[in-house]
């Protein structure tokens, strides 16, 4: 098997499959109403809603990358697109969207040749492996945030902590962690958060600090 064809796998498993770490994106996404998808805890954390947007902008602009079309980054706004107004239908269509989105950029990354692995992107300072396995860290890390905001909105627990923790996420990943290799972050919050779901709010908070 070559590589990007690998690269590949691991992309539909963290997002459809049976996912190494715990519950893939779509088995995050599970059961969860459009009620339950836009509200957010305390206001400020992001909504699940708002980080299905977030994920599937961030998956289009990667294929665009590869496509060399990508439009310029702009931090905070590139990937957390405005959301439509909200419905039953609405939620189900950002459902499908992420489906394909995440769909189109395996059938993208298998058109690629092994070779252009360790090349540098043209609209980016990452080789095209870097970015690549990237983005399969970036399901995997939203899809552990995901499964925390469903435990709690879905128990009417909206626990203050978990609040802190959901809204504190991304932040903590980016001073950690620099570029893209977020591995050693991920490692930690997705087998403590996303595999289970074991312990307390308070127990997690507590060891982020």
């Amino acid at each position: 098997m070559r590589e990007v064809e690998r690269i590949a796998r691991l992309l539909e498993q963290t997002f459809e499959g049976q996912a190494y770490y715990g519950p893939s994106v779509q088995k995050a996404l599970e059961d969860i109403s459009v009620g339950i998808a836009e509200r957010r805890p305390d206001g400020r954390a992001h909504s699940i809603w708002e980080l299905v947007s977030h994920l599937t902008a961030e998956l289009r602009h990667a294929r665009a990358l590869l496509e060399g079309d990508a439009v310029p980054w702009v931090e905070g706004k590139t990937t957390w697109p405005d959301l439509a107004a909200s419905s039953a239908s609405a939620w189900d269509e950002a459902i499908r969207d992420l489906r394909d989105a995440n769909r189109a950029l395996v059938q993208a990354i298998e058109q690629l040749d092994d070779t252009m692995l360790d090349q540098q992107l043209n609209q980016v300072r990452r080789t095209y492996y870097v970015m690549l396995h990237g983005m399969i860290q970036h399901n995997a890390y939203h899809a552990g945030q995901i499964s925390m905001l469903k435990r709690q909105l879905m128990t009417n627990n909206p626990d203050r902590n978990v609040c802190w923790l959901t809204s504190n996420w991304s932040r903590r990943a980016s001073q950690s962690v620099p570029s893209y290799g977020r591995g050693t972050q991920l490692s930690w919050h997705v087998s403590r958060i996303a595999n289970h779901l074991v312990g307390s709010p308070k127990s997690w908070q507590n060891r982020l600090r």
